[in-house]
């Protein structure tokens, strides 16, 4: 089986191809986007610790548990 490096410099097979979310969901990107655009059928070591968001009393988790 043949191998290639996709776009972030992984070897995967070339029957396999990945998805990342955007293109999933049908999400429209472009250069300027800040925002992690997951592999989805890839486990990554980016996520919140929900935990921590519970702490936080200032920043953008500060308001996340209000009902």
């Amino acid at each position: 089986m043949s191998a290639s490096v996709d776009q972030i410099g992984a070897v995967c097979p070339r029957e396999e191809r990945l998805v990342q979310f955007s293109e999933y969901f049908d999400v429209a990107v472009d250069d300027d986007d800040d925002w992690f655009d997951p592999i989805l059928d890839t486990d990554t070591r980016l996520f919140v610790d929900p935990f921590l968001i519970f702490k936080e009393s200032d920043g953008p988790w500060s308001t996340a548990m209000r009902s």
